[in-house]
């Protein structure tokens, strides 16, 4: 297509700047062709917005009918301007190729019109320069301004949405294969047209000219002949030209329009989201305090109704609250630990399904001033930027009675404690009271094992006082009481990170204060997800959605089997950070458990 354009161009002499300035006009109509496209973005943006629960802004209309008049007002002036210079260009040039042909014919010598049929230098006087002067350079305008309007089109889908703007570019390329098949096929029956064209004005000129000697000598008949070949031969080569270019032309036509059918139906299919919309369904359940950031963040709850049709409609509670708490019209139950799922087991049988979502390890969190003197009585020690608690020791210090005036901070009161949670109701506090008892046995803890120590265990609790039932509600009173009110607590990893991400102004005033101290050794939280019914299944699926479980770590700290195998310290802004969680002991035997469970009730 360059070609010609630039063989036009050649041709068009004086007319060049004409031709050029059309084509330039032509362009600029073909962008403002497209300009109601963006204004029906401007709509489909608008009301996809209102369809979300947002409202159409007021400008929307507006917005888009001003886009609509500048269309209009682009098109009347470019395409008049294209036409304008289109027309007196093609006309002028050709006015002038024909006087350039008719001075040049003035000065041939005679031979040459014996060399040269007259029909052939006829034709080219006048079918050539009248298919040029009518059809040429419009027919180049079209084809360019349609290519440049596809692809512009298709940019502007790219950006808007790159699966149907792949499937405008598929059909473009499919045209242009077809166009290219074109102009092959016209460079091989072109010239068979224009020599027919030429052989038909030859014989009409012979036989008119010799008209009055065919009367003469009476062969009619003969000279005749010479004219109906002339006819046969120009209907079959135009018929040939023309039936190939039929064809051809609706291949062409059918590329756009199957291109055009494939965004028709993509579009729709991307905008419900990939695929026809799942039922709607509430699930309703119980769920540990610590995980109701991640249930209440946008984004996932946007994956969970708009990739599975969920809507997660909860009670917070201690894990081993919710197992034994009335069940009745309630789907699932999310609470932090295996134990609470043995629990579960023992009291109501085995559920419909169960599975660990995501994992966290207990950890301890203290204040700075607590860690450097701990740090000089050797109970804490630095490996790799990390702090890491000997729980040995640590404990040892419990049992002695040691005050914090003696580790030599008098400005707080009482013996050396870690505040946690109520054993008996929460996960948290019932997965360290199993650390402490896999400490007081020297090993995982088991039935026979546990009984010599739970005196000892009862005795380190009962100093606590009373204890929340929720890890969420410690964790927010030791962030806002200070140190004199909660020296040490036990708690999640994950919820000094999600506070970090949440509150990162809070946390960046808080962060030169508050230290996260990994016990060794020390146990994992398995967050389980336990489906009382059928319909509480489906929320598995949902939860183990990689890009749920991608944000529960990124936004909540949660450690997934897609992400958090390598803690990224810069990305929550928590000093001292474990990129890999060592020294891991597990929990004590269910039947320990439940001993223990039993001597703090």
């Amino acid at each position: 297509m360059i070609k010609l354009i630039k063989r036009l161009l050649d041709f068009s002499g004086k007319e060049r700047g004409s031709l050029l300035l059309s084509f330039v006009f032509t362009l600029l109509d073909s962008v403002f062709q497209m300009l109601p496209i963006l204004a029906i973005l401007t709509v489909l943006a608008g009301l996809l917005a209102a369809a979300d629960g947002g409202v159409m802004p007021a400008q929307t209309i507006w917005i888009s009918l001003a886009v609509m008049v500048v269309s209009i007002l682009g098109r009347i002036v470019f395409n008049n301007l294209s036409a304008g210079r289109r027309t007196l260009g093609s006309f002028s040039m050709c006015a002038e190729k024909r006087l350039e042909i008719g001075e040049h014919m003035k000065r041939v010598p005679m031979g040459y019109f014996n060399e040269n049929r007259l029909g052939d230098i006829t034709a080219a006087v006048t079918t050539t320069l009248s298919d040029v002067e009518n059809n040429a350079v419009t027919i180049l305008e079209q084809v360019a301004g349609g290519f440049i309007h596809a692809l512009v089109i298709g940019v502007w889908l790219l950006f808007y949405e790159w699966r149907v703007g792949i499937a405008m570019f598929i059909g473009l390329i499919l045209a242009m294969l077809v166009y290219a098949v074109m102009q092959k096929a016209a460079k091989r029956l072109a010239p068979r047209r224009q020599a027919a064209q030429a052989n038909l004005v030859t014989a009409f000129l012979e036989y008119i000219q010799g008209m009055g000697v065919v009367k003469a000598f009476g062969l009619g008949e003969r000279s005749g002949k010479a004219v109906n070949q002339a006819i046969d031969e120009s209907a079959d080569a135009n018929i040939a030209l023309e039936s190939t270019f039929s064809a051809l032309t609706g291949v062409y036509q059918t590329a756009f329009k199957l291109a055009r059918a494939a965004i028709l139906v993509i579009a729709p299919y991307l905008l419900l989201g990939g695929g026809p919309q799942p039922e709607p369904a509430v699930l309703r359940g119980y769920v540990g305090g610590e995980k109701i950031g991640l249930l209440e963040d946008e984004a996932v709850q946007d994956i969970l109704e708009r990739e599975y049709g969920l809507t997660l409609d909860y009670a917070k509670a201690g894990s081993l609250d919710m197992v034994a708490a009335d069940h009745e019209g309630r789907d699932f139950l999310f609470p932090s630990s295996q134990t609470a799922l043995e629990y579960y087991q023992q009291l109501c049988g085995a559920p419909d399904k169960s599975q660990i979502v995501f994992n966290t390890p207990i950890v301890l969190y203290t204040h700075r001033p607590i860690l450097e003197t701990f740090q000089k009585e050797g109970l804490v020690t630095e490996r790799d930027g990390v702090y890491y608690m000997d729980m040995a020791a640590l404990v040892a210090e419990i049992e002695a009675g040691t005050t914090w005036a003696d580790l030599g901070l008098p400005e707080l009161y009482g013996t050396v404690a870690v505040n946690t949670t109520d054993p008996v109701r929460s996960n948290s506090g019932n997965m360290f009271a199993g650390l402490l008892a896999n400490v007081l046995c020297g090993g995982v803890a088991d039935a026979d094992s546990v009984e010599a120590v739970l005196p000892r265990l009862k005795a380190i609790f009962e100093k606590l006082g009373y204890m929340e039932a929720s890890s969420s509600d410690l964790f927010d009173q030791f962030l806002k009481t200070g140190m004199g009110a909660k020296p040490m607590i036990a708690g999640y990893e994950n919820q000094l990170l999600e506070f970090a991400v949440e509150n990162p102004e809070d946390w960046e005033q808080l962060k030169d204060d508050i230290v996260l101290i990994y016990p060794t050794p020390t146990v994992w939280s398995s967050h389980i997800y336990i489906a009382l019914d059928e319909a509480g299944e489906a929320g598995i699926d949902a939860l183990l959605d990689e890009e749920v479980q991608r944000l529960a770590w990124e936004n909540h700290g949660f450690r997934t089997e897609v992400s958090g195998t390598d803690a990224d310290e810069d990305h929550f802004g928590v000093p001292h950070l474990a990129a890999e969680i060592t020294q891991v002991a597990a929990m004590p035997s269910y039947a320990a458990m439940e001993k223990i469970i039993a001597a703090l009730s």
